[in-house]
């Protein structure tokens, strides 16, 4: 896949910095073109944080519940990656910034989708590698998107036969367990110590046990009954996490 050459100054004006590293630096822009709100992530062509086999794979996943990449370009030093953009923030932010108080069916909507994103990556044969609160993005509609999607040569997007390595089969499980716990460790930063239910701290708890010894199937936990307890009113709920979002993060700004 060609990287666009088009110069991306004359396509996105620039608006905020949403996040800044020693590798790259990621802004909330504007398409000059269309008008649409994008997240633009800058790579100095010097980082090795990015390479061609990368782009390829981000641009082939296509799910609900992952950050779609929408376009590439280059510059002659730097790469742009420009995905779609996600007006509620991420969720470590909702809950350092703006402190909101997760419920229980909050923490349901938001854990099935982790558990959709991580199922459709394993059957693109990868994982996330990453899964913590400054990787999981709310859109405007209140959909969950996970972000920031560990691109390792030695997995998946450059081998899609595991088998092919050494222990191929224990590495491959303990990368997806490990996702697994991952949600379980957000779950648990997400409640910050307040009162949960039973059904939510068996299913948090399942999630952080399992490993290659405890090997949970992602759809165990699509049944666990913590899930089927909030799934029939997702809908609902998606819509006022959404509308309690946005007025937190209002009042927030405007105070700061």
């Amino acid at each position: 896949m060609a990287l666009n050459c088009i110069n991306p100054y004359q396509l996105y004006y620039r608006l905020d910095i949403l996040e800044q590293n020693s590798h790259s630096t990621t802004y909330k822009a504007l398409n000059l073109v269309n008008d649409q709100l994008v997240t633009a992530k800058i790579f100095k062509r010097v980082s090795k944080q990015i390479n061609m086999a990368q782009i390829i794979m981000l641009k082939q996943l296509d799910h609900p519940t992952i950050l779609k990449l929408l376009e590439t370009h280059e510059t002659s030093d730097e790469i742009w990656l420009v995905f779609e953009y996600c007006q509620n923030g991420n969720l470590s932010d909702l809950v350092r910034k703006v402190d909101h108080h997760f419920s229980d069916s909050e923490i349901a909507w938001i854990s099935y989708n982790l558990l959709e994103a991580i199922n459709y990556l394993q059957e693109e044969e990868c994982y996330h590698g990453n899964i913590r609160l400054e990787n999981i993005l709310v859109d405007a509609l209140g959909n969950i998107k996970l972000t920031n999607i560990y691109l390792d040569q030695n997995y998946g997007f450059q081998e899609k036969n595991f088998s092919s390595f050494e222990n191929g089969f224990i590495m491959r499980e303990n990368c997806i367990n490990e996702d697994i716990r991952r949600i379980g460790s957000c779950i648990k930063e997400m409640l910050q110590e307040k009162y949960f239910s039973l059904e939510l701290e068996d299913f948090m708890k399942t999630c952080l046990k399992s490993s290659i010894i405890n090997i949970f199937e992602v759809s165990q936990l699509f049944a666990h009954k913590f899930i089927r307890k909030y799934k029939q009113n997702f809908n609902s709920i998606k819509t006022q996490f959404s509308e309690k979002c946005f007025e937190e993060i209002k009042t927030y700004r405007q105070k700061n």
